[in-house]
C-alpha cells in the first residue's frame, strides 16, 4: 500500500511539472543594424529567456546617453512587433526592420526597458517567428532639434 501511495504521489508530482514544462524553445537572433543620424549612439535590442518562468522571454530596449549632460533626452521610446522581417528606408536614412503589425509605446528613458511576459504554451508556434525594432524620438534642447533613431532587428524564433 505504502509503494502505491508513494507512486501516486510522484506521478502527481511528475505529471504538473510535465503540464508546467514549456512545450517549445525561444531562440533570439539579432539582424540589420541600429541607426541614430543625430547621435551616433543607437539603441541596442536584445532578447533572452526568463529563467524563472517556464515559455518567459525578457527583451531589452537598451538607449545610450550620447553625452554626458549635452541637451539631448529621449522624448519618445517605441517596440515595434511584427510578423515578417522587412527592410523599408526611413526619410532620415535608417531603416525599418520589422513590420510594424502592433506598436507599444514605452516609457521614454536612458538605459535598459525591459519587457518580461510569459508565452502561451500553445505547441502550435513552433515553427513561428516574430520580429522586433526599438524606435527612439530624441530631443535636443539646443539645436531644437528632433531625431528618430532605430535599433537593430531582433528575430524571436520559435522552435521544438
Amino acid at each position: 500500500m505504502k509503494r502505491l501511495i508513494s507512486s501516486a504521489v510522484a506521478a502527481l508530482v511528475l505529471g504538473s511539472v510535465a503540464t508546467a514544462m514549456c512545450p517549445f524553445t525561444t531562440l533570439f537572433f539579432q539582424y540589420g543594424a541600429g541607426c541614430a543620424p543625430g547621435t551616433q549612439a543607437p539603441p541596442i535590442l536584445n532578447g533572452q529567456l526568463d529563467g524563472g518562468m517556464t515559455c518567459g522571454v525578457m527583451i531589452d530596449l537598451n538607449v545610450q546617453q550620447p553625452c554626458g549632460h549635452c541637451g539631448v533626452y529621449v522624448k519618445s521610446e517605441w517596440l515595434v512587433l511584427g510578423f515578417q522581417a522587412v527592410n523599408v528606408p526611413m526619410s532620415n536614412g535608417c531603416t525599418l526592420l520589422a513590420s510594424p503589425d502592433i506598436v507599444l509605446p514605452l516609457p521614454p528613458a536612458i538605459g535598459s526597458t525591459v519587457l518580461q511576459g510569459e508565452l502561451p504554451h500553445d505547441p502550435s508556434l513552433i515553427g513561428h517567428s516574430f520580429f522586433m525594432q526599438g524606435i527612439i524620438e530624441r530631443v535636443s534642447t539646443f539645436g531644437n532639434t528632433t531625431d528618430i533613431e532605430v535599433s537593430n532587428g531582433l528575430e524571436m524564433r520559435i522552435v521544438p
